[in-house]
């Protein structure tokens, strides 16, 4: 409800025709007996909208109990969609191509699953197959990968971590992949990464969102970025790898293949 699309038309119909007088998020997702949902509590008044629990942003329109605080701090912030950025949902749904996981690096493309975005590093390896055969579209690095699954919205969690360049890849879907403008360096992106994984960026995003999971229109236009650009632009070069780690014993140039021209 707080700004999902799908009740996007009924948001913009209560701020028509109603004031908004009181409002909570519910902390127990247990209101309705057998139903785990986050709940919001609004108390309407059929008199003209003082813009009270209101913040818009763009085309956005959402719902906030900090929609003031919200104005405030997006007045000195960008977003990934002001700052060129793009967002798309990973494109692979594993359990359809199940057939398709292997171990082998090489015979398959590196596949990111949310579990490998941990404390702002990416961690290759675990219980589940890190590649996939994968006829399709595949992503080359730089990007910035985000865990979609954010958990309650009062205790809001996000983990991203980047692709290094030339890195060729593709994300499950419960990860969303950042695509950087063409003028766009790598101390932006890993700047970018440091503050999506900021506790403060989290409890902002908590008063956002009313969902368990992040979707890319919010990540890409809700989160509000303190990213300061000057005229000069420099070329992607590749950058360290010292915040991949691996649980396996392949050597990392087996793992991360940072060249493929297939």
């Amino acid at each position: 409800m707080n700004n999902g699309a799908y009740f996007r038309k009924l948001r913009e119909y209560i701020i028509k025709v109603a004031d908004i007088v009181y409002m909570k998020v519910l902390d127990d997702p247990y209101v309705f007996e057998e139903v785990n949902h986050t709940f919001q509590l609004l108390v309407l008044r059929k008199t003209p909208n003082s813009g009270r629990y209101v913040f818009r942003r763009g085309n956005i329109l959402i719902f906030s109990e900090k929609a003031e605080e919200l104005r405030r701090l997006f007045n000195n912030s960008v977003t990934l969609r002001e700052l060129g950025y793009r967002v798309e949902t990973g494109r692979v749904v594993w359990n359809q191509h199940k057939d398709k996981l292997t171990n082998n690096p090489s015979e398959g493309v590196l596949m990111i699953w949310s579990r490998n975005i941990r404390d702002g590093k990416l961690v290759l390896g675990g219980d589940r197959p890190q590649y996939i055969r994968w006829s399709g579209k595949i992503d080359r690095g730089p990007a910035i990968v985000v865990t979609r699954i954010t958990g309650h919205p009062k205790r809001l969690k996000l983990e991203a971590a980047l692709i290094p360049p030339g890195t060729v890849f593709v994300a499950e879907n419960h990860v969303n992949v950042v695509y950087p403008p063409p003028n766009a360096t790598l101390e932006e992106m890993e700047e970018i990464v440091r503050q999506l994984n900021d506790p403060r960026t989290w409890e902002l995003l908590s008063h956002v969102t009313g969902n368990t999971q992040i979707s890319k229109t919010e990540l890409e236009n809700l989160v509000p970025l303190t990213i300061t650009r000057t005229r000069e632009t420099y070329p992607l070069q590749f950058t360290s790898i010292k915040d991949i780690k691996t649980r396996s014993s392949n050597t990392l140039e087996n793992i991360l293949p940072m060249k493929n021209n297939s």
